[in-house]
């Protein structure tokens, strides 16, 4: 079985408002590092930087004085949010600034929209106004502004925006309020007196969180809607069973068959199952969908006993996911009992690394199910972690043996060993040994040499429908040549 046909029948949940402030709250450690410091600008700056740093014992209108000149000092020294922004040419961004002081808010909208699209309001009342009018990428908004703060206004803000990113201007004596702000729902906040260099780092910060955040929404927008598709697939039966024929080797008689799932959509066409079995794992789906591929196939295989084809194994992918389920046992027995088919008739295959994800519970379930008379076999042995140890502890009754080491094993002597080595063991420890991705003669008659017991791959025979897979087993009923399953491919 090649690994883009297995079954591994083995939530992705809407980005809420709620668990974009958790992630914006990730810029708290950034904050905290750098309280009350401020970062030195353009070298063709550093006198007047200086002066500003020490601002704070110095009167506002010095400080505000100061910063106005900086402006043009640091615009003339090449220190533009333009030349750092890089791609922010080619779209600007939209950032609202909000502060009851005009001087600043004018100081902050006119450094800024060198690069950005800014608007300026002075109150809260005109923010949230702007807000509901049109959407903004970034917020800096004063914390202390009467009538409504900073920190009153973030509620607004993220159910008005909820995907624009927040940065808090805070006094020397407001630091607390800037870090509950952040707590609130901000990303990041600033202290006045500040840079235009600290600007300018704080807002690029902040856009780049947005972009990621950006880029996590849509993620999960796209999770959701393919959670949806999967859903909906299962409600209306779109997922179809195919079937691959096992072959005795020394006879070479089908003896067996592999469920293999594939989802017939309307859209993209038959997706096999490397296209959704993953997610599928990671919603949840997998477990009802693994429930009904092994139903159909245990039907199946009911049927192929009514036609008088006895000795038919069904063998059925089940994911690790199916096997941590509590009552799987149970579900594979009523499903047993409702078609009426025989335990013996049935082979759960399970991967090294399913098993290996919770032992103890994997292992009783498995033994449960052995109990019952389900075969029980590992898939792909020899690609997973367990060791031989581990192996006699597992209540299984064949190997497959992987297609990666049957590939060159007629080529390679290092692969021939291991594929010896494999059967050789698998034997001694009473375990049948299955090969999988047969696709020459050659390859079968090195199989048979080692006295391998059973094969499947192209050489046989590709997945097909039950029908046709019927009739290629009413045909070869005692002997392999007599139908050339190669002719379906």
């Amino acid at each position: 079985m090649h690994s883009h046909d297995r079954c591994d029948c083995g939530t992705s949940e809407k980005v809420t408002h709620k668990s974009l402030r958790r992630e914006r709250r990730i810029g708290l450690s950034f904050a905290v590092m750098k309280i009350c410091a401020v970062q030195k600008s353009a070298a063709v700056a550093d006198d007047a930087a200086a002066e500003v740093v020490s601002s704070r014992s110095s009167s506002r209108q010095e400080w505000i004085h100061s910063f106005t000149a900086l402006i043009g000092t640091h615009i003339a020294a090449g220190f533009s949010l333009t030349e750092r922004g890089g791609a922010m040419k080619e779209q600007k961004t939209r950032v609202l600034i909000v502060d009851d002081d005009r001087e600043i808010g004018s100081i902050l909208h006119d450094f800024l929209s060198k690069s950005y699209n800014c608007t300026a309001v002075n109150s809260a009342a005109e923010a949230l106004a702007a807000l509901a009018g049109g959407s903004f990428d970034l917020i800096m908004s004063d914390i202390s502004m009467p009538q409504m703060s900073g920190l009153e206004m973030i509620p607004h803000i993220i159910t008005l925006a909820p995907e624009s990113v927040v940065i808090m201007i805070s006094g020397q004596r407001m630091i607390e309020s800037a870090i509950e702000a952040m707590r609130a729902g901000a990303f990041d906040y600033i202290t006045k007196p500040f840079e235009l260099a600290q600007v300018d780092k704080v807002v690029r910060r902040a856009l780049d969180h947005r972009e990621q955040l950006a880029g996590l929404r849509s993620r999960a927008a796209r999770r959701d809607a393919e959670r949806q598709r999967l859903l909906h697939a299962l409600n209306n039966h779109h997922f179809v069973v195919h079937y691959q024929p096992q072959v005795e080797i020394q006879s070479r008689t089908i003896v067996g068959a592999e469920a293999l799932v594939r989802w017939e959509d309307r859209e993209r066409g038959m997706l096999l199952p490397a296209e959704f079995i993953p997610l599928a794992e990671d919603t949840g789906l997998i477990v009802p969908i693994g429930a009904s591929v092994l139903r159909t196939a245990c039907a199946q295989a009911r049927q192929w006993h009514d036609m008088g084809l006895a000795g038919s194994c069904v063998a059925v992918n089940v994911s690790p996911r199916q096997l941590q389920e509590e009552n799987f046992s149970q579900t594979v027995a009523q499903i047993l009992d409702d078609v009426r088919l025989g335990p013996e008739s049935l082979e759960i295959e399970v991967t090294e690394t399913s098993l290996m994800q919770n032992p103890e519970v994997g292992i009783q379930t498995l033994t449960n199910l052995r109990e019952m008379g389900v075969k029980i076999a590992i898939d792909d042995f020899g690609t997973g972690y367990s060791s031989l140890g581990y192996l006699k502890r597992l209540p299984i009754d064949s190997v497959k043996l992987d297609a990666s080491f049957v590939k060159d094993a007629t080529s390679d002597p290092d692969d021939a060993a291991l594929v010896m080595a494999i059967i050789t063991l698998a034997h001694n420890l009473g375990l049948k040994v299955i090969a999988e991705g047969i696709e020459t003669e050659d390859q079968l008659a090195f199989l048979r040499l080692l006295r391998c017991d059973r094969g499947q791959g192209y050489f046989f025979g590709r997945p097909t429908t039950s029908d046709e897979m019927t009739s290629a087993h009413s045909n070869n009923r005692s002997c392999f040549p007599t139908c050339d399953l190669r002719a379906m491919h």
